[in-house]
Parts: structure tokens; sequence; C-alpha cells
């Protein structure tokens, strides 16, 4: 595996060459052991479990933060190295999928690497965004919300989902929202 090209694909990002750093990251994509990783199970919704419904973070842990050993939900156990790759596999996708611009490309990116951090606020937060460019309103409302709820002391995630839901006209969902606003906000009137 090329950790020192994922570093250099990085260094180009920092250094504002993302055309140097895309072919990087694709070709690191597609290596081997990383390759597994997009194959592989990252949970047992594939083993017809009705209960898999509950997002867990990249260590295996639910993301409502119950108890991991209580949870009949998972039947899969990750290895340190398995989880150590996915962790790799999900950085690279993180750092490709803003250079792919507004594009399906990316979407995909995205959707790919929440499989692997489903609890991740800043993905969730960033695939809002890009659903919010590319016209789909009604979806990127979603997508903040799901940040929201799982950053749910971001003042700022709150103050995006209640603009989306006022850009998409559902007025009894951003007022909802306006008052989860006022509580994260903890007493500071906001000017709305």
């Amino acid at each position: 595996m090329q950790l020192k090209q994922y570093a250099d694909a990085v260094q180009y990002i920092a250094d504002g060459q993302p055309d140097a750093a895309r072919p990087l990251l694709q070709t690191l994509l597609l290596e081997p052991a990383l390759l597994e990783q997009q194959q592989a199970p990252l949970d047992d919704s594939s083993s017809g479990n009705s209960n898999s419904s509950s997002s867990r973070n990249r260590s295996g842990q639910p993301c409502d933060g119950s108890d991991a050993a209580a949870s009949t939900r998972t039947s899969v156990v990750v290895v340190p190295q398995s989880r150590a790759l996915a962790g790799m596999r999900f950085r690279a996708l993180v750092h490709l999928a803003p250079l792919l611009g507004v594009s399906d490309a990316a979407l995909m990116t995205w959707a790919e690497a929440l499989r692997y951090a489903p609890c991740d606020a800043r993905a969730w937060e960033s695939v809002s965004l890009l659903l919010c460019q590319l016209g789909h309103l009604e979806h990127a409302c979603a997508a903040a919300a799901r940040a929201a709820e799982l950053a749910p002391g971001n003042l700022l995630l709150h103050e995006r989902l209640v603009l989306l839901l006022a850009a998409a006209r559902d007025w009894d969902a951003a007022g909802q929202a306006l008052l989860g606003l006022a509580a994260v906000a903890g007493g500071y009137h906001h000017p709305w």
C-alpha cells in the first residue's frame, strides 16, 4: 500500500494543487487491500437482520452511544488491520470527493465514505452542501438534519438546517429547527 502516496495527495491539497492530488487518491483507492474494504460488508445489513437500521462508527460502536456489547445487531467482528484499512479508505474518499466538484461522481464518493463512517457529522454536512448544489433540496435537508443530530452542539449545522428547510419552504420543520437552534445557542437570541 502506498501510504506515502496518501501523504503526498494531502500535501498537494494543502498546497492548493487539487489536480495533482486527484489522480494520486484515485490510484490509492485502486490498491488491492483498499478494494477489499470496498467489497467487504461493513455491517450486518446483508445478513438479513431487520434490526440493522442503527448506524455504527468506524470502530463498530453504535452512533447513539448505546453499549455495543448489549447490542445484538452486529455479527461482524472487525480485526484491527481491517479497521485501519477501512479508515484509510474513508480518509482517501473524504479527500477525493471535494476534488470531483459538483457532480454525481462526488456524490457517489461521499456515499461510499459514509458507509465507512455513518456517524461523521462533517461528512454529512459536506453531503448536504453538495446535494443542495446539485438541486436536491429535500435530500440536502435530510443530510443536514443528520449532521445536526450527530453534532448537537454545533451551532453552524443547526443554522444551515434552518436555512435549508426555509429554502425548501418546509415552514413547520424550519420552525422546529429554529427552536432547536435557540436551544443550542443557549439563550442567545438569534436575529431570526
